[in-house]
């Protein structure tokens, strides 16, 4: 989807969507004041020097740390780019378009009057895709425990993934 540039640092122009977005992790949440990659305990995570993080990084294993998933829409404001999780589109880097965050559960993708939402999600029946650090692709129901999707999402939190938590 093409969407018409909201200013966010960036030109006008049109920006290309997407239903993706990798894992921030469960750090302190600083957005939208402050400097996002402090304390960051994510798989995608901005760095200064433009290093990527390598798998000797991910202490909990590759298996059982999310990288990338479906993140969660309000489908009520598709092609709105005013939102703040849909103003940059998927160049613009380490912010709410491309990132999303275990703070909470996944939810459903959403037909509401919100401009932006952190969480993962899908338009799928009680599920979303995610790919983990080690290349597999698992579903994650949204029903899991938030104790669980946290720990899959925390590449450095010295805990055991069970996915029958969810």
């Amino acid at each position: 989807m093409v969407l018409p540039g909201v200013q966010s640092g960036m030109p006008d122009g049109p920006r290309g969507a997407i239903d993706y977005a990798g894992n921030g992790g469960t750090g302190e949440f600083v957005f939208p004041d402050g400097f996002p990659w402090l304390n960051q305990n994510g798989v995608v995570i901005p760095r200064s020097n433009g290093a990527l993080l390598n798998s000797s990084r991910i202490p909990d294993g590759t298996s059982n740390t999310l990288m990338v998933g479906e993140r969660n829409v309000n489908l009520a404001r598709l092609g709105d780019s005013s939102q703040f999780d849909e103003n940059n589109g998927y160049i613009d880097g380490w912010d709410w378009d491309t990132i999303r965050w275990g703070y909470e559960v996944p939810a459903p993708d959403r037909r509401d009057d919100s401009w932006y939402d952190r969480r993962f999600g899908s338009s799928h029946i009680g599920v979303l895709n995610g790919v983990f650090c080690d290349g597999s692709v698992r579903t994650i129901r949204f029903t899991i425990n938030l104790g669980a999707f946290q720990r899959i999402c925390n590449r450095t939190d010295g805990q055991v993934v069970n996915f029958d938590d969810q």
